[in-house]
């Protein structure tokens, strides 16, 4: 509505309901604005302290495997530092491994509530790569499925590995083979068996095995004298050796029906040369989880009783 003053100034009045619609429009959607940031600060605090809450659970869960690995292994120590009679350990007919005439370290454990999966086993009875010669690496990578044309290129760059020089074989490789991938070769024996994943030609199937290719993780090693004891030696290891079939079957017989060769037999005293081990290898895994613990250890003998040696300590988790 129009309006004139007696000055003759004109005047607009707006109506007042319209305003009030406006004002109270805009204090609607500040209170939706506060509330959905209400709801967001509600749902972030839930998320973190459901995140909390989980972590806490895992570090818990972590820490009782751990302690129930540790518990499991100082037994396994222990059952080692007991042996009462160190000239012989053999490995009976169900693949398990006797130290003398008690019975073989138990497989499974429970240990607060934690059932553990455990495997004691010598590692004299695994070939040592920085120790074997050719023929016997040769017939470990046919295990494993190499391909025959690949083959000799492994050998000989795992000779280029372990030798001091950086002269490389005719199939072999040296620094200048390995420094465009940032490393070179080492010229000093393994440390661990792993390091066959640096050499030329050499793939992680052929260590851990795939749906193709058969692991030959588990018959090698880098620890122990390499004093290869016929009591606990696989089957796998004795064919890497080129023994063959029935001699394989006389000796897996033979030392179980006589709890452990007291002595090497004449016909492959060259192949053998122990019977007994001071070096052994733990497993443990609990069942219901993916993680793992492995230690290598060595029994030294003392004046009274013995005393042990970690030589190799991992502990790792199977999903990463």
């Amino acid at each position: 509505m129009w309006n004139k003053d007696i000055s003759g100034a004109i005047y607009c009045y707006l109506p007042t309901k319209g305003g009030e619609d406006a004002r109270k429009g805009v204090a609607l959607v500040m209170v939706i604005f506060v509330i959905m940031i209400l709801m967001f600060l509600g749902l972030n605090l839930s998320y973190s302290t459901r995140f909390g809450l989980m972590a806490t659970k895992n570090l818990k869960d972590e820490t009782a495997y751990r302690y129930a690995m540790i518990s499991a292994l100082n037994e396994a120590l222990a059952y080692i530092a007991q042996d009462k009679d160190p000239t012989i350990d053999y490995m009976d007919e169900k693949g398990l491994l006797h130290l003398d005439d008690r019975e073989p370290f138990p497989q499974e454990k429970e240990i607060n509530g934690i059932r553990l999966k455990i495997e004691l086993s010598d590692e004299e009875s695994r070939l040592n790569i920085n120790l074997i010669n050719a023929l016997q690496l040769r017939n470990l990578l046919r295990y494993a499925d190499v391909p025959e044309e690949k083959i000799q290129m492994i050998i000989d760059s795992l000779r280029d590995w372990i030798d001091p020089d950086d002269l490389h074989r005719p199939s072999g490789a040296e620094k200048d083979y390995y420094e465009p991938s940032g490393y070179t070769a080492k010229n000093r024996p393994f440390t661990v068996p792993e390091e066959l994943l640096l050499i030329r030609g050499f793939k992680k199937e052929y260590l851990y095995g795939s749906e193709k290719n058969k692991g030959i993780r588990e018959f090698i090693t880098t620890f122990g004298s390499g004093r290869l004891n016929i009591n606990t030696a696989k089957k796998e290891v004795m064919e890497a050796l080129g023994l063959g079939t029935s001699d394989i079957e006389t000796i897996l017989s033979q030392r179980s029906s006589l709890r452990g060769f007291r002595a090497v037999p004449p016909p492959v005293s060259g192949i053998f040369w122990g019977l007994s081990s001071n070096t052994f290898r733990i497993e443990i895994k609990p069942l219901d989880s993916y993680k793992r613990l492995t230690a290598i250890v060595q029994r030294i003998p003392e004046k009274k009783g013995y005393s042990i040696k970690t030589l190799y300590w991992k502990e790792e988790d199977e999903t990463l």
